[in-house]
């Protein structure tokens, strides 16, 4: 099954403004680098959000989210989360994990570190 791309274009929407951000097919979907480091991805109908290993387990509590788990391991600190229409109608509250910024958060924090 090839990824939604129709998720892929609301995320590229989404990221429009942001600087040093490419796309990258991976993994079977695809995958948005920010900074050269992947912060959010699609693989099949599925929101895949780099949370890191702080957020991992607050992030799994979430509603409609799991490990992201395509080889029999999880990944610790991704989260593969069933998008739901809230994603991208303001107007609904928004699940944490559906925002994207969840993912760009961390990605920040990792590029303050390594500055």
């Amino acid at each position: 099954m090839a990824y939604s791309e129709t998720l892929a274009e609301r995320i590229r929407k989404r990221l429009a403004r942001r600087r040093n951000v490419e796309a990258k097919k991976m993994f079977g979907g695809i995958g948005f680098l920010l900074n050269g480091n992947m912060c959010v991805g699609v693989w099949k109908d599925s929101l895949i959000v780099r949370v890191g290993p702080e957020q991992y387990e607050d992030a799994l509590q979430e509603s409609f989210v799991s490990e992201f788990d395509i080889t029999g391991r999880a990944m610790k600190g991704w989260v593969r989360s069933q998008v739901m229409d809230s994603f991208t109608v303001p107007e609904k509250p928004v699940p944490r994990i559906n925002n994207l910024s969840f993912g760009l958060v961390y990605q920040d924090t990792m590029i303050k570190q390594k500055g």
